[in-house]
């Protein structure tokens, strides 16, 4: 997505994405404990994903929680500002990799009293220079200094995008895990509710920012290295996959399928957690599937 395009946000301005059902992503970050990094929740759990392949970044966005995030976002940027958050047309199965690995950053936390994030994108990740087990689950007061002057502006932004639904151009000044110190510009924070419901939270968006007092530039992820490292990214993506990697994961889409059926003819349904990460694994097969096969198509 452009950055003339995006409507930029902060993240550290107050995000908030809570879940009628809890919290979203923040119920896979309190289970983290449990087994090693991931999105999933029971190390067991994640064990299974990771059977076929997959690292625990593509598990991650993929998994159910975060794809209701993502839908979440998407749909409610829509009704607060009149835009897209993505340009195009994509599916609903693609939503969810297409905002993960969006060259903007973006974000969102809780509706809590102390409110916690609850998502990172790719590129927020690099910004703050965190895992998201690090970033998610931590309050989301902490991504921004503790001087008075500091929290004031950011609950004042907070407050603001709660009655308004949205605002955009605002600025402030954030602070990396590391503690490094930059100014996001042009950013967008609304508010998320779903449908004409009460908020659940908030989110941000945004593609601009600049380092303060940090001389070595050689060392930071600025705006310029985020198209830099996309871009190679997608060359990376548009190699050609070997027809044996098609059909290992046609077999894999359908053993999964197999596996799903057989979970609910033993009296399990779509409600069931089970059920719901096995759906996320076939999901994301399906979506390999058919990044491999238009890779292929590409080049034919």
């Amino acid at each position: 997505m452009a950055a003339s395009t995006v409507a930029h946000a902060t993240f550290g301005a107050g995000m908030d994405l809570g879940r009628r059902r809890g919290s979203m992503v923040v119920s896979m970050a309190k289970k983290k404990g449990k087994g090693s990094k991931g999105t999933g929740g029971k190390s067991g759990k994640k064990a299974k994903q990771k059977t076929v392949g997959q690292s625990a970044e593509k598990v991650r966005y993929l998994s159910s929680d975060v794809i209701m995030t993502t839908l979440q976002l998407v749909e409610s940027y829509k009704r607060e500002t009149g835009r897209t958050l993505m340009d195009g047309e994509m599916e609903i199965t693609d939503a969810p990799r297409a905002l993960y690995e969006a060259p903007f950053v973006c974000l969102a936390h809780d509706g809590g009293e102390d409110p916690v994030f609850t998502y990172a994108n790719e590129a927020a990740l690099k910004l703050w220079e965190v895992e998201w087990d690090d970033l998610v689950g931590m309050p989301s007061r902490k991504s921004a200094e503790e001087s008075v002057d500091v929290q004031e502006d950011r609950s004042s932004a907070l407050k603001e995008a709660l009655e308004k639904g949205c605002i955009e151009n605002y600025s402030g000044v954030r602070i990396s895990g590391l503690g490094k110190r930059f100014e996001i510009k042009d950013a967008t924070l609304w508010t998320i509710r779903p449908g004409e419901g009460e908020s659940v939270g908030q989110a941000a968006v945004f593609s601009d920012w600049r380092f303060v007092d940090c001389a070595d530039e050689e060392d930071l992820f600025t705006p310029e290295k985020l198209r830099q490292w996309r871009g190679k990214k997608e060359e990376t993506s548009a190699e050609v996959p070997p027809p044996a990697n098609i059909e290992d994961l046609r077999k894999q889409v359908d053993e999964q399928g197999d596996r799903i059926r057989a979970m609910k003819e033993s009296g399990l349904s779509n409600q069931d957690e089970e059920v719901q990460q096995e759906v996320s694994v076939l999901l994301r097969l399906k979506q390999e599937l058919a990044d491999l096969q238009e890779k292929i198509s590409n080049v034919s």
